[in-house]
Parts: C-alpha cells; structure tokens; sequence
C-alpha cells in the first residue's frame, strides 16, 4: 500500500469513526433515537484535531457516500450498517409524510451493505 492509499484509508477511518460516535452523541443528548448527524458536526470535529482539515470533510463525505459506508440526505450523515439502516427505515415509515426519495436511497444502501456483509460471510467460512 502506498503513503498516499494509506493516508486516505486513515482519512476515510477516521470520518466513519467521527460519524458513529456524533450519531451516537446526538442519541444521547437528546435523550431519543437520533439517528443521523451533520456534516456541519462533523466539520467542528476536525477543527480540534490536526490530523483533518474542516475544508477536507465535504470531500471525506463525499468520497464515503461513494464507498456506501455513509448515506447523505440535505447535510444530514448517517451510517450504512444494516441494523442503523433499517431504524432509518422504521423512522420514516411513522412520519407524517415519509421521504420517498430518500426511503429508496436506505434501502439501495441497506441492499448494498447486507451483500457486503454475506460476501464477507462467505470468504470467511
């Protein structure tokens, strides 16, 4: 692996980490189920780290949408694990006018992660 592939994986790492614990945080402040975060957030985590720079994240974000780790909606940042996935879904599913549009997007990403998962399943047994 080049410097240069390993300074993008520890980039990549390090905005997936930030994002889990954010969603997590945000959960635990509002005493609910939060289940997404915001790029904004995440832009104020890399101002206290010299490792990310703020400008960095747009595209740290975009490039993680990309991969499929994350899902982006309107500058809101959501993991794409299956389980985290679906609480998405549920949650849509109850509001008063569910998003169509971003409804397709969860479920094209919980698709796409429940295949990774079955693959990584597969070479491992």
């Amino acid at each position: 692996m080049s410097r240069e592939e390993s300074a993008d994986r520890d980039f990549h790492q390090w905005a997936l980490e930030t994002i889990y614990e954010l969603v997590a945080d945000e959960a635990e402040e509002k005493q609910d189920n939060s289940l997404w975060t915001s790029k904004k957030r995440i832009k104020a985590e890399a101002s206290k780290t010299d490792f990310v720079e703020r400008d960095e994240v747009k595209d740290l974000v975009n490039d993680l949408e990309l991969r499929g780790e994350v899902v982006y909606w309107h500058g809101l940042v959501a993991p794409t694990d299956p389980d985290h996935i679906s609480e998405i879904l549920r949650s849509e599913a109850m509001a008063e006018y569910p998003r169509e549009i971003l409804i397709g997007r969860l479920n094209e990403a919980k698709q796409a992660a429940t295949a990774e998962t079955t693959d990584s399943v597969e070479v491992q047994g």
